[in-house]
This record gives C-alpha cells, structure tokens and sequence, in this order.
C-alpha cells in the first residue's frame, strides 16, 4: 500500500516524507515561543497573515504590502480578526521616499523594487511581463517606533531587498525571536544579497541559522530559492 501510495503521489509531482524529514517542521520551533508580535513584511494577499493570527492568538501582526489592490484584499480577509492586525500600505526599506516598484503582471506575487534580471525572466516566465507604479518606502524602525512588544517574529519575503529592509530594521531587531526569510539562490533580481551576505548580517545582528523550512527547485532539481530560519543567539 505504501509503494503504491508512493508511485502515484510521485507521478503527479510529490513524495510522501515522515515529519522528521520535512523541512517545514522546523517551522514549529516558532510556535513554541510566546510570541507577541509578528512583522509580516511582503504580505501578499493576506494568507500568512491569518496563519500568523490564528498560531499567536495574543498577538499583533502587522503587516507591510505595497500592492494597493494585495494591501485591500488583506483588510478585508482579515476583518473578522478586529484590531489584532494592522495594514501598512508600503515597502518596507532602508529609507523613506517614493520610489518605482516593479510588478509582474503574470504573478503580482514575484514584483519587487528590484528589477529582475535576463536569467529570472528565463528561469521563472511568469517574471517576463511587467509594469511600474509609485509606492512609498519606509523602515521598520520607524514605522514601528513606539509599538510595544517583547518578542516579535518577523517574515520577510521582498524579492531581492532583504538587507535593506533589514538595514532600516536595526533597532526592531532587538526585539526579534525568530526571522523568516525568503533568499534567492540564483541571481533573480538585481543587487540582490544572497544567502551568505544575509547569513553574515544576521550573525552579527545576533542571530544563527537554525534551518531550511521550504525550498523550490526548477524541474531539473536545480534549487532557485528557499525560506530560512533563524533565532536568536542565547
């Protein structure tokens, strides 16, 4: 039953693997934690935000989308969760401004402030169409300046712009248990870090790697990007 189980699953473009050889359990370790705040930066169209809502359920989320039509669609799934949410209607930076942001019109979920480069284009086609629009910047820091919580855990999934969102976050951090974050493995997206630059600001910012909780490949097996966790160093 096993085997056959298994064939079909295989044939359709899945494996069975027990939980111990999942990487999304390590994703667990977060929800072990009193969290009291979650910063969902590059929230899309809201889904992470319920997750995050329904896990901590005394925690704030507050999340960051710069897409107006994504930011609205968040407000109204999120309704029913009253003030525990909160939506900021821009990208989160190393600065505040006005800058020009990059949307895919094939899958608004890749657009970034980066420009994407020859080879995302090729790799992941969905990328090849795109428009611009004028979205406001801003950092962390001050957006979140005087929220009061203690152990915060923070996504980010930016396309590209993870050390700046994290440059304009140095004082947040402070207050961050665990970071989730989204790292291009092949060169996607102009200027953007990979993963050992993040690793090494992360370390120094008083963080360790603490795993892979999802990763996605090309169908030859190539990895093209993953999710990362990291921790608090003790």
């Amino acid at each position: 039953m096993k085997r056959l189980i298994t064939t079909t699953l295989k044939s359709f473009g899945y494996r069975l693997v027990p939980r111990v050889r999942d990487p999304e359990t390590a994703r667990e370790i977060v929800f072990t934690y009193p969290v009291d705040a979650v910063i969902d930066v590059g929230a899309n169209r809201g889904s992470t935000c319920i997750e995050w809502l329904k896990r901590f359920p005394t925690a704030h989320v507050y999340a960051f989308e710069p897409l107006p039509d994504y930011a609205e669609i968040i407000r109204t799934r999120t309704a029913h969760f009253g003030s525990r949410i909160t939506v900021y209607q821009l990208a989160a930076s190393d600065q505040r401004g006005q800058v020009q942001f990059n949307v895919h019109t094939d899958h608004p979920s890749s657009s970034s402030l980066q420009a994407t480069t020859a080879a995302c284009k090729t790799l992941l086609p969905f990328t090849s169409e795109s428009s611009q629009i004028t979205v406001c910047t801003d950092t962390l820091d001050t957006v979140l300046s005087g929220k009061l919580f203690a152990a915060a855990f923070l996504k980010l999934d930016v396309q590209g712009h993870e050390l700046s969102v994290l440059a304009g976050a140095r004082s947040i951090l402070g207050f961050v248990r665990f970071i989730q974050i989204e790292i291009n493995l092949q060169h996607l997206y102009e200027n953007q870090p990979g993963f050992v630059e993040i690793s090494e600001f992360l370390n120094k910012s008083g963080f360790h790697f603490v795993g892979v909780t999802e990763q996605f490949h090309l169908k030859n097996g190539r990895p093209v990007f993953l999710d990362a966790l990291f921790e608090r160093s003790a």
